[in-house]
């Protein structure tokens, strides 16, 4: 209970700036950032249509608390014990016209490492397909596989939002990595 707050603590001090556009009425949406970038995106897009992909593992299932306390939905999947669980959990969203959002590296890695069978997910589902690339100010950097970042108080945060429909995971990965540098230049610093 005590880390939420602090969570809530911290993200209220950050000042985020959302560019592109996030959400189209009535065409749901799959969502893919990097896994390091995840700290600050259920505070911004709190309360919206929005199920994530959660691992069950420990530290996956204190990240779906995380995010079903700030109003979104969760998806829960493990790529290593029922990965058709998450398979049709994305299937069932997107059917009940949720946005669903994805880690295409997580939740072990490698990091920066854009897996196939999540762009051929969301291509066989024929949604539309938003990229997510996110700056921060300053920012804590974890010594973690994917080098998680978590923005220091009273910092900003930019996330830029693009729709695309690249044909290969390394042409996915690399209009990710694209949007990240290019989410500086909007940061409010």
């Amino acid at each position: 209970m005590k880390a939420y707050r602090l969570y809530d603590l911290l993200v209220s001090t950050v000042r985020a700036r959302v560019v592109g556009e996030v959400f189209k009425e009535g065409e749901p949406t799959v969502f893919f950032f990097w896994h390091r970038n995840l700290f600050p995106l259920p505070y911004i897009f709190r309360d919206s249509p929005i199920k994530v992909m959660v691992s069950p593992s420990r530290d996956g299932r204190r990240i779906g608390e995380l995010v079903q306390r700030k109003g979104l939905g969760v998806i829960w999947s493990s790529q290593y014990k029922s990965p058709l669980k998450g398979v049709m959990g994305v299937v069932r969203a997107v059917r009940e016209g949720w946005n669903v959002a994805i880690t295409p590296d997580g939740p072990r890695g490698p990091a920066l490492h854009f897996k196939e069978n999540t762009l051929l997910l969301a291509r066989r589902l024929g949604v539309r397909m938003v990229f997510v690339g996110v700056a921060f100010s300053s920012a804590y950097v974890l010594p973690s596989w994917d080098f998680f970042r978590v923005p220091m108080p009273f910092s900003s945060v930019a996330v830029l939002a693009k729709e695309a429909y690249p044909e290969t995971p390394e042409e996915a990965a690399e209009l990710l990595k694209r949007l990240d540098h290019q989410a500086f230049n909007y940061l409010e610093i």
